[in-house]
């Protein structure tokens, strides 16, 4: 079948640009849908079930297909979550890249590639989730020719495939009864679960209504409100409905209230569990948490992750260490890509002893962090999530720039502090000139060329020896035939600086898979090309993996992980603790814990360790520290500082695991392990028979340990006991690394015993070295970006050899797609854009049109200017522009903010993201002329102009963009521009930007608050309100704007005592406004907003200052929203008071009661 469907596909002509089109598309779609943890991806992206029933159901909208959704919804029940994900992402790539060739084509749906045939068969045998019946299958593939023969083939193939009924009463028999609630001790709890459901629920008078209010309140965040998805909620609570009539039957035991809220809790339990992924015990207890896609709720620190009571029993016994030698620990590694380090760029030249401290805090050997490896994306001018590295070479006789970028001088850089560094090399992409080879073999031969001149290059420019290289893309597919070929190639190179035979490979770089080891063990060539098999975003290894490690000496490295996401000051408000919970603290913690007894890794590696990049790019805030603020010189280490000196401070490099005494258990799905219980890893000094053990306690219970130490020479030292925890009444931080006692053990036969408890949601480290700890603090003042700021590019103030030296890259920018560049011209030095069609690499993900970003994203009322010159080679599509408040800078946002692009023939457009709000055309326009383009933004007007004439005045009516920073578009062309300025406009030119989990907002009502929400906000958090709930804040100054996402929300807002918006409906995306006002004058306000109903995520509040002051405002009001403010966060926590009873208790009896249930479902199951 498999054969006769190829055959098929090769029957219809396609382009090779088609074909290439397509697995562009295919990788962009993948890099959108998998790169992140699918719990804290943007909402649009996650919402699965709706994206297969409004994409693959064709006529869902019109309510035509229960049937088929009922399939889809019954088979989802029966086959569990295993391999969901995998499949709607194979779906959603498949679908929009049709979409796409439908619109090129202008026909109905084409499959003119192996590849999308490939994916439907793969579709069909893996998952059998949808019924595709073979007049569904024509609907598909119609314009392929079939003969009758062939079309009774596919169909047997189809039904060969299809789903099959499941027996309703095989999935219901578990159903509890009350009286096995009662024995389970728990009726009192039940009755007040049943009265609030009968109080907050039940009064409601439909089905779907019901539903809905409960996923209000237990903040069931998968759900974005759209049109669609309220389609899907309909369809899901109709079956949920026709489901409880069906299973009364079998509750005969219950009377008709208790009837309702087991039938009607059981069932959204169960398919809420289905949904997430959630095993039975967490979801219960996540029910109550509000944390379902890694929020963080009010009592989420209390109800989290229960773990069960008991002493555990440690035996450090210094005969099982660990003494092979590809198992020593290695300790951490840095991964310099992705344009997280493009600032350092401006550290290193203007602020050298804040850069010297980074460095220093990070790979000194007797400081913080002390990283053992550094690992640089080889750029290749494509964007590899959150910016575009340059390529050190973008054509084949290019000779090897290794200055272009922020990595190799960082390595430089990092070498000089501690030699024994290991530097490793791994591309994302490669540069388009790969593609000229001839078949596989010339493609190869340009790609190790590529690979050997930047070698070559990082020797004769820095003096660098890498000692290990990557040669598969990062995370794509295993091309086993390249690796070979890299090595044996390399390892046969004569004459080079130093000895490239030594250098190892490190393959394949998978997401959480384990592929690698499967092919390495059939393949003996593979086996002896690959040293070190790296993995990505797990701690576990399967059999075949070990295998490759015991047996054949390979090393296991971890290698990229996360640094904790979001901020602790602002989960700390929110929950109490501010470490736990997911991508917190502790759950990356867990996952360095569990990557050794779990999978045989020996090093972890931080993606990004520092965020030396703008705020809003993808994945921000995901970072140890902060340096992007290079005018200032500020820096600030964040939670993931503290956490690596719990490892860092009392381990080294070649230490041994002391396999006694390392576990680790938990979940791990999607990047996120949960249901942790006891988790420690222990290490042992060779030479000294020191030994330290880490420990993480991510629940609401205390850990008891009896700890036996024995055959090391330190067993009877006195150990020191170092905690971290969230606080008590004071800052955040402030229990972060105390040591808090020393105890001594007792001796017992042969042996040395102690116990130690550790606190719930802390992380500890136990160790026989006595160390002082790093002072992480750093006292250099955040400032503004103060206007006017301009830039000729000439850079005549900075040494001779300043843009050779940074790559010609400009002061303060960070590429989102192409290349700005500056270059010397006959007019003087100009900013080009270097990237061309035919320059456009391979790509990792998704590329945007060319943007460079800059400046300060409090800048709100303002100017930018600057002159453009179109490339004279550019078609009518050619294009520059100059924008503003640009504010998120992801590769799916980068048209944000407001911009005003000049088109090659003369027509101009000015626009707002995606949505052209005017355009015209110039007079005796000549594109061979510089021409000087202008917006300016005052409040909600907006006004452009081109060579001194204004072309355009909008007033924005909607939700708009308040401040943000500034930017410069083109097309891929060699546009170039010149004369950059920044000026004050005539109103406040700056905010104050304050986090809505910020001390000063105070809460009231039913709030759910979310701390790792879409990157796409500020900090990632997202405060999610009920109808009647408020929040009120008082600001010094003349304007304020209320930010966050909406969607059909009713909201009435008192300003200052008055109302001024009496239940007016908004809508508004993500760092918009939703609501502004302008001209109040400066001076004290108060406002207050409360929420009727719809969806709205308050993520922040702007208020307009002219003050070009120190962190903020003269009260420490948040600078920006880059981990580095000042905050005015006190010591107050928000607690549970800001909550309504009835919210509480509906929360709470559902948690229980889905407790009960499952209780007693597992008790059943037992029994049987």
């Amino acid at each position: 079948m498999e054969n006769f469907l190829i055959n098929k596909i090769e029957e219809t002509i396609i382009k090779e640009t088609q074909k290439q089109e397509l697995k562009e598309n295919i990788e962009k779609f993948l890099e959108i849908y998998t790169h992140e943890p699918l719990s804290i991806l943007d909402k649009n992206n996650t919402n699965l079930l709706n994206s297969i029933f409004t994409k693959l159901i064709p006529d869902f909208q019109n309510n035509k297909s229960i049937k088929n959704a009922q399939e889809i919804y019954i088979a989802y029940k029966q086959n569990g979550t295993n391999g969901i994900e995998d499949y709607l992402i194979e779906v959603n790539v498949l679908l929009e890249y049709l979409k796409k060739l439908s619109l090129q084509t202008k026909e109905t749906l084409i499959i003119k590639d192996i590849d999308i045939l490939e994916n439907i068969k793969n579709i069909l045998q893996k998952t059998k989730l949808y019924n595709l019946e073979p007049n569904k299958l024509n609907n598909i593939i119609k314009n392929i020719p079939l003969t009758k023969e062939e079309y009774e083939q596919i169909s047997k193939y189809i039904e060969e495939n299809t789903i099959k009924q499941i027996n309703r009463e095989e999935i219901l028999k578990d159903t509890p009864s009350k009286k096995d609630l009662i024995e389970e001790g728990f009726s009192l709890t039940f009755d007040i679960a049943k009265q609030v459901f009968i109080t907050e629920i039940d009064k409601l008078p439909t089905i779907e209504e019901k539903i809905q209010k409960l996923d209000v309140l237990i903040n069931n965040n998968i759900y974005e409100n759209n049109s669609n998805t309220t389609n899907t909620i309909v369809i899901l609570s109709s079956i949920l409905k026709e489901e409880i009539e069906e299973e009364t039957s079998l509750l005969n035991e219950l009377d008709e209230e208790d009837k309702q809220i087991v039938k009607f809790v059981y069932e959204w339990i169960d398919y809420f569990m289905q949904k997430t992924k959630l095993t039975a015990a967490l979801c219960a207890l996540c029910f109550a948490a509000s944390a379902l896609t890694g929020g963080v709720s009010a009592e989420s620190s209390k109800t989290e992750n229960v773990a069960p009571s008991g002493v555990f029993e440690v035996t450090i016994d210094g005969n099982t260490c660990d003494t092979a030698k590809n198992d020593a620990y290695r300790g951490f590694g840095y991964i310099s890509a992705n344009n997280s380090s493009r600032l350092l760029l401006d550290y290193m030249d203007e602020q050298p002893e804040a850069y010297q401290k980074l460095l220093n805090w990070l790979f000194d050997p007797n400081r913080a962090v002390r990283m053992t490896h550094l690992k640089i994306e080889m750029g290749a001018d494509v964007n590899s999530s959150s910016g575009t590295e340059p390529s050190t070479m973008r054509s084949e006789e290019d000779a090897a720039n290794v200055r272009r970028g922020a990595g190799f001088r960082l390595a430089a850089d990092v070498k000089a502090i501690n030699p024994d560094v290991t530097l490793e090399l791994l591309s994302w992409g490669a540069p388009a000139f790969i593609k000229n080879g001839k078949g596989v073999d010339g493609v190869r031969e340009l790609r190790y060329k590529w690979f050997k001149q930047t070698l070559d290059s990082a020797y004769e420019t820095y003096g660098l020896e890498f000692d290990y290289v990557a040669p598969n893309f990062n995370e794509k597919s295993i091309d086993a035939g390249w690796i070979k070929y890299f090595a044996n190639t390399l390892h046969s190179e004569k004459g080079t600086p130093y000895e490239y035979k030594n250098i190892k490979i490190v393959a394949a770089d998978q997401d959480a898979r384990y592929d690698l080891a499967s092919m390495m063990l059939e393949d003996k060539d593979l086996m002896d090309a690959v040293d070190v098999i790296g993995i990505h975003y797990t701690s576990t290894a399967d059999e075949n993996t070990l295998k490759c490690r015991d047996k054949y000496g390979k090393e296991l490295w971890y290698s990229e992980g996360l640094p904790p996401a979001g901020e602790a000051k602002y989960a700390a408000t929110a929950d109490g603790s501010g470490i736990s919970g997911v991508n917190s603290m502790l759950d990356v913690a867990g996952r360095i814990i569990n990557m050794s007894p779990n999978g045989g890794y020996t090093m972890y590696e931080f993606q990004p360790p520092v965020a030396a990049y703008y705020s809003g790019a993808t994945y921000y805030p995901k970072q140890l520290m902060t340096a992007n603020q290079p005018w200032s010189g500020a820096l600030e280490a964040g939670a993931g500082m503290y956490l690596c000196e719990h490892f860092s401070l009392f381990t080294e490099k070649g230490w041994q695991f002391v396999k006694s005494a390392c576990a680790g258990d938990g979940k791990e799905e999607n990047h996120v392990l949960s249901e942790t219980t006891n988790n420690i890893v222990t290490l042992a000094d060779p030479e000294t028979g020191d030994y330290s053990a880490v420990l993480a306690n991510n629940t609401s219970t205390e850990r008891n340990y009896t700890f036996t130490v024995k055959n090391l020479d330190h067993a009877a030292s006195a150990v020191q006991v170092w905690e971290t925890r969230g606080p008590d009444d004071g800052a955040y931080d402030e229990n972060y690394l105390k040591n808090i006692m020393a105890i001594e053990p007792e001796k017992s036969s042969d042996s040395y015993i102690y116990q130690l408890s550790v606190k719930p949601y802390s992380l500890v480290t136990i160790s026989t070295l006595e160390v002082q700890p790093v002072d992480l603090t750093d006292d250099t003042p955040q400032e503004r970006l103060a206007l006017p700021y301009s830039d000729d590019f000439e850079y005549a103030d900075k040494a001779e050899d300043y843009l050779e030296d940074r790559g010609n890259a400009p002061r303060y920018t960070t590429d989102l797609g192409g290349a700005f560049e500056v270059e010397q011209t006959d007019e003087g030095n100009v900013l080009t854009q270097q990237i061309t069609d035919d320059l456009r690499g391979v790509e990792w993900g998704m590329t945007p049109e060319p943007v460079t970003t800059l400046g300060d994203d409090t800048w709100a009322n303002y100017t930018v200017s600057a002159k453009v010159k179109l490339d004279e080679n550019g078609d009518e599509e050619c294009y520059a522009g100059v924008g503003l408040r640009y504010i998120n800078a992801s590769a799916k946002l980068s048209r944000s903010g407001y911009r005003l692009e000049l088109v090659r023939t003369g027509d101009w457009r000015l626009c707002s993201n995606s949505e052209t709000l005017a355009e015209g055309k110039l007079d005796k326009f000549d594109p061979a002329l510089w021409h000087t383009l202008t917006v300016t933004a005052q409040g909600d007007v907006l006004t452009a102009a081109a060579n001194g004439v204004q072309v355009a005045s909008v007033t924005l009516e909607n939700a708009a963009v308040f401040s943000g920073r500034a930017a410069l578009f083109s097309s891929y062309d060699r546009n170039s521009f010149d004369e950059l300025a920044v000026l004050p406009a005539d109103m406040t030119n700056y905010v104050v930007r304050c986090d809505e989990l910020d001390s000063s907002v105070k809460f009231d009502g039913d709030w759910e608050h979310n701390t790792m929400d879409s990157f796409t906000n500020h900090n990632r958090t997202a405060s999610y309100a009920s109808d009647g709930s408020t929040a009120e804040f008082e600001f010094d100054g003349d304007s304020v704007a209320l930010i966050g996402t909406a969607s059909e929300a009713v909201i009435t807002v008192e300003l200052d005592g008055e109302v001024v918006a009496d239940k007016i409906t908004v809508n508004s995306g993500s760092k918009q406004a939703f609501w502004r006002r302008y001209g109040l004058g400066m001076g004290d306000h108060k406002l207050k907003f409360t929420v009727h109903s719809g969806t709205l995520g308050f993520d922040a509040y702007e208020y307009g200052s002219m003050a070009v002051l120190q962190n903020g405002d003269p009260d420490g009001g948040m600078l920006n929203d880059s981990g580095m403010e000042k905050s005015a966060l006190s010591n107050e926590k928000q607690t549970a008071t800001s909550r309504s009873t009835a919210a509480i208790a509906a929360v709470v009896g559902a948690a229980a009661l889905a407790a009960i249930i499952i209780s007693v479902r597992k008790k059943r199951k037992n029994k049987a």
